[in-house]
């Protein structure tokens, strides 16, 4: 308690212009969404590399019907659903300013689904070598 009475006392001993200022809700929310899109770019990297080590080990097959035809090609492969992790992050990027708190919520959706698809793909694994 005494370390709490001691901050207080020192914030309002300072000068007016030397006082702790709280980040803005716009600040907050800009940082919010570049966390987001650091852990979701995070999580697409771990799902391409395990979806195409285990595809390269033939203990795994890709399930998505636009990605069957490259699975074979594991460069093609990752530059695929690289690009579209990074047209995701262009889009959410090129509207932060516009729309920032709709950009923050699909962020974490998008965040929410990456989680989703590598979660699912550990549990395949598990399951499969069990």
């Amino acid at each position: 308690m005494t370390f709490y009475a001691l901050g207080l006392l020192v914030t309002l001993a300072m000068q007016p212009q030397e006082r702790i200022v709280w980040p803005s809700v716009e600040t907050t929310t800009e940082h919010a969404t570049h966390i987001g899109i650091t852990i979701g770019a995070v999580l697409g990297t771990a799902d391409i590399a395990r979806t195409a080590f285990e595809i390269g080990a033939k203990r795994a097959y890709e399930r998505n019907p636009l990605l069957v035809s490259v699975q074979d090609q594991p460069e093609l492969f990752a530059a695929i659903k690289s690009s579209a992790d990074a047209a995701v992050v262009w889009y959410l990027l090129s509207q932060r300013k516009a729309h920032p708190k709709a950009v923050l919520v699909a962020t974490w959706i998008w965040v929410g689904m990456r989680a989703a698809v590598v979660w699912h793909n550990y549990r395949t694994m598990v399951r499969a070598r069990i």
